[in-house]
């Protein structure tokens, strides 16, 4: 049993068990018995423990009860830890006036003083009512362990006083700087966690992707390469395409053969490692075409199967298709591979509907030929051994869209979908007027599970004010990136909470009245961004460039759900920003704002996300209801098809399989082709992860599902 304690300097001192009780009856407030929580740590101790080692020994027991009282209790443990730091280093703990907070922060150099605006009395008031909202263990946890500014590892801001610094940095001494701050401790507004760990320090680089075209010359390749290097350290996720000849293709007219596009799929995989993003490593996601000649050989980079010496799989990847693969696909056809040098055409207008497609095919030799069902099986396969390779229907991306330009690829989480155009050389990227394009695209999200109808456009507007402010304030590369920027001002606010808020309905996916449902959220979101985006135009005489004004997602949308709302009030007028909805993951905010993540279902009723520190225990909203394991995956992909019916850019769909439902562990390819044709039949422009459960049976404990802190997007700043 403990017998010492070790404090804080390092100096040794008989452990007291009154001051165990004392902290045990402190952080019982929620009808759990302090004295269970003080023996049971008391049996976890061991001799010599800190007495850092004790509040994270308390903590552990409180959640391993897994109930949401016990939660609360670690919360208040969680929080403490945060005064304690900012007692230790500032002197003082939040209670302190704002001014105080306010003026020490500046002064030590946390925050930055050229982005505070000067001190407001007004702000104690502002702050006594942010301070007034009762966080969760996980939303404290999460802010501690991701957003939180630190002095020698230890957190000394709390999230209300983080969100009143992130709000006056964005909109300085406004009304607007106390609505951003109020919505994001209320959990109503997410933002990317470039923007959660920045701002307030002067950091603005909170642009969250990034999405890259390379060409065929090496200049070219180059180029995109080190755009995807810098872009990483910027932290931006990395959505990325080499449109450049094949294996074996002539170079230097026939005097040498080409290496094909893994050596540069390569290059770019070291590009992207070699910088750490604050809280995860960088990441990307590269996309190959479908009729590109070396496609068996590119879907299989990330594949087990694949030698090691042959395999490239820290990277993601994305299959582009278009609507004439797809039809290839339904009716059983040959589909024809073209190299990039011989047939450029074929992929300068890869996105044409099927019938202008295959007109223009009849005028090109191809390079080879496959069965276009037998080339979506070897897609299919990869994706389910490793539910990282991904897919994008370039056709649907174009047509459901404003923009006039084309659209060729997707972002590291394949919601984005903006146009791009590779540079000629470093010579065109920094030069003042550059013939190629990097998209950029700046991320937000709306809970819908936390905001009341009648407050939606109003939580719209802030949400499109900060991030046109934010592009604004963000620091480009190049001049030619800041233009581009700014004459897109391209956004992507998505939907999260959309489980939580179907499950306090009395609905879940399937349930009948699901699909309007949803309709109506997500009619009600994209119009309201919208009409803000419209009327920040006005105001500040902001416009975008290079759409079609009178094209609204109404126009091409699949689903025949009722409209509840004046589209056409927005025809034809001018907007701020060229986009404005697109669904990405939303792990980590979707913690810190108590939210279910995204548009998914719950997958288990307790997630534990591993961090760095331990674990970060969520608990579900409480309901019968079904979990992600449970439902069809075309009910999924009809959801995600009137989401999308509203949604300029697209959607990180994710789908769910559990092997063990069929037979020898083995889902059917037949399956997994049908369930391809039907999600895009709904108009998705894309399929995200593929995630796989094993579970048969066993106690509710065992359902504990552990999420790696640094998988998938989490690892790319594209992830909310």
């Amino acid at each position: 049993m403990i017998k010492t304690v070790t404090k804080r300097d390092g100096s040794v001192q008989n452990f007291d068990p009154d001051k165990l009780n004392k902290w045990a009856q402190y952080a019982t407030k929620h009808g759990v018995s302090w004295s269970e929580l003080a023996k049971e740590t008391y049996k976890r101790l061991v001799e010599g423990s800190s007495t850092e080692d004790i509040q994270e020994t308390m903590i552990k027991v409180c959640l391993s009860k897994e109930d949401i009282k016990w939660s609360r209790v670690a919360a208040r443990l969680e929080f403490a830890t945060i005064r304690s730091g900012m007692k230790t280093v500032l002197g003082f703990q939040d209670r302190s006036d704002f001014k105080t907070i306010f003026e020490t922060m500046i002064d030590f150099g946390y925050w930055d003083k050229d982005t505070m605006p000067t001190y407001n009395p007004i702000w104690e008031d502002w702050y006594e009512e942010v301070f007034d909202n009762r966080l969760e263990f996980w939303q404290i946890k999460q802010w501690n362990e991701k957003y939180a500014i630190k002095e020698q590892d230890s957190v000394i801001e709390t999230p209300h006083i983080g969100a009143m610094g992130i709000g006056l940095a964005i909109h300085g001494d406004t009304e607007n700087a106390f609505n951003l701050a109020k919505a994001i401790i209320r959990g109503k507004i997410n933002l990317p966690t470039p923007v959660l760990n920045g701002c307030r320090n002067g950091d603005f680089d909170g642009i969250s992707c990034c999405v890259i075209t390379g060409g065929d010359s090496v200049e070219s390749i180059e180029a995109a390469k080190h755009i995807s290097t810098r872009m990483t350290a910027k932290k931006a996720g990395i959505g990325i395409e080499y449109r450049t000849r094949s294996k074996g293709a002539p170079v230097k007219g026939g005097r040498v053969k080409h290496l094909g596009k893994t050596p540069i799929y390569a290059a770019v995989d070291k590009a992207v490692k070699m910088f750490t993003q604050v809280t995860r490593g960088g990441s990307a996601t590269m996309t190959y075409t479908a009729h590109d000649p070396e496609i068996k050989e590119l879907l299989l980079l990330k594949s087990q199967r694949t030698p090691e010496n042959r395999r490239i799989d820290k990277l993601d990847y994305s299959f582009a298709y278009n609507e004439a693969f797809l039809e290839a696909v339904i009716h059983n056809k040959n589909w024809n591979l073209y190299d990039y040098l011989l047939a450029r055409p074929m992929y300068d207008n890869f996105h044409l509907p099927a019938d202008e497609y295959n007109a223009l095919a009849s005028l090109h030799t191809p390079t080879s030929t496959i069965n276009a069902r037998e080339l979506l099986k070897i897609f299919l396969t990869t994706r389910g051994e490793t539910g990282r390779v991904y897919c994008f229907n370039v056709t649907r991306a174009n047509e459901h869209t404003p923009f006039i330009d084309t659209i060729t690829l997707s972002n590291l989480c394949q919601e984005i979908a903006l146009p791009t155009k590779a540079y000629t050389g470093m010579d065109d990227l920094y030069g003042q007027c550059s013939t190629g394009e990097t998209a950029f695209c700046s991320l937000s999200a709306i809970n819908v599970d936390k905001v009341e109808h009648h407050e939606y456009e109003d939580i719209a507007k802030i949400c499109v004010q900060s991030i046109n402010i934010l592009i604004d304030k963000a620091p480009m590369m190049t001049p030619s990136m800041k233009e581009s920027i700014q004459r897109r001002r391209s956004i992507g606010v998505g939907i999260t909470g959309l489980a939580g808020a179907l499950y306090n309905a009395g609905l879940d996916y399937d349930h009948p009245d699901a699909v309007q449902f949803v309709s109506d959220i997500a009619e009600k979101h994209a119009f309201y961004l919208y009409k803000a985006s419209i009327e920040y135009a006005l105001i500040n005489n902001c416009y975008c460039e290079g759409i079609d004004n009178s094209w609204l997602p109404i126009d091409t949308r699949k689903a025949n759900t009722q409209l509840n709302l004046d589209w056409e009030s927005l025809r034809h007028k001018n907007r701020a920003n060229s986009v404005l909805v697109a669904h990405m993951p939303t792990e980590s905010s979707a913690v810190f704002s108590d939210a279910t993540n995204g548009l998914y279902p719950v997958r288990s009723r307790i997630t534990e996300k591993l961090s760095r520190k331990g674990k970060v225990q969520y608990i579900a909203p409480q309901g019968n209801y079904k979990l992600a394991w449970e439902h069809n995956n075309n009910t999924l992909a009809e959801i995600y098809g009137v989401v999308q019916d509203f949604s300029d850019q697209g959607i990180s769909c994710d789908y769910y399989v559990v092997p063990s439902n069929y037979p020898e562990g083995k889902v059917p390819l037949t399956q997994l082709v049908k369930e391809w044709v039907v999600q895009a039949r709904y108009g998705n422009k894309s399929m995200y992860y593929t995630n796989t459960n094993d579970f048969t049976g066993g106690s509710f404990q065992d359902q504990v599902e552990l999420v790696e802190e640094d998988s998938g997007c989490e690892s790319g700043a594209c992830k909310l």
